[in-house]
């Protein structure tokens, strides 16, 4: 997939007593790139428009906001990282979020309602918050550098980092974060998901496609199991057949 390079349609101020809707991937400021992965939109704004032309606006679905430069200022709640800023908005929220003398630019994650609903967790933040974790930080980071170098691996390993976001947004640890486990450990996140990859290319016998498609989702697999259970995938089986 190509990088995608166009300017915005982004939203223009206007007069209203009703707060502008912004749909998906809409925001104020001029459109540098773009990716797109199911239901999720990866995108690199710069703000150009003077902090008094943005106006009072309801995003209709949920998304996150790394500050790559400039002051930016935002209602939402919690103190920010001190190295960078990172805002998880919630579907429906209402704010005049905006750059301080209109400078700056932005990382945006935009999730579709379809897809938000797909993670089940009732653990997100109802409310705009600030996320000061180093580990959501550099998720999103990660994120953003994965979106110049993309190549045939890259959709794979942007499922895995948004996986985790969500995760360290609602708080939440991964196995490897815990304790030792003492029974089976769960199949999660971007293990998973490396997983369904590689049974669905098994089960259409792509042959022509291993070292195009194969090979990367096995480096993912045993880069995500190393990450997250602590172990590479052969220790894996190891440790479950002997507690299961």
């Amino acid at each position: 997939m190509g990088l995608e390079d166009r300017e915005s349609g982004f939203p223009r101020a206007r007069v209203s007593l009703r707060p502008l809707l912004l749909t998906h991937d809409v925001f104020f400021g001029e459109l540098q790139a773009s990716r797109s992965l199911d239901g999720i939109t990866l995108s690199h704004r710069i703000a150009d428009s003077p902090p008094e032309e943005v106006e009072v606006h309801t995003h209709v679905e949920a998304h996150f906001v790394l500050v790559t430069s400039g002051r930016y200022v935002s209602s939402a709640r919690a103190t920010p990282n001190r190295r960078m800023t990172l805002v998880y908005n919630p579907p429906r929220t209402t704010h005049r979020d905006h750059f301080d003398q209109g400078k700056g630019s932005f990382f945006t994650i935009s999730v579709s309602t379809e897809r938000l609903a797909e993670s089940n967790d009732s653990e997100l933040p109802s409310l705009a918050v600030c996320l000061s974790d180093e580990r959501a930080c550099g998720l999103a980071t990660a994120l953003l550098m994965e979106c110049p170098r993309w190549d045939p691996s890259s959709s794979l390993k942007a499922e895995s980092l948004y996986s985790e976001l969500l995760a360290a947004a609602a708080h939440k640890t991964t196995p490897a974060e815990q304790s030792r486990p003492t029974g089976c450990v769960p199949l999660t996140s971007s293990f998973t998901i490396a997983a369904q990859k590689i049974s669905a290319f098994a089960k259409s016998r792509m042959q022509s496609e291993f070292t195009q498609h194969i090979l990367p989702v096995c480096f993912v697999v045993f880069w995500a199991a190393r990450r997250e259970i602590c172990c590479v995938p052969d220790a894996w089986r190891k440790r479950q057949n002997c507690f299961c």
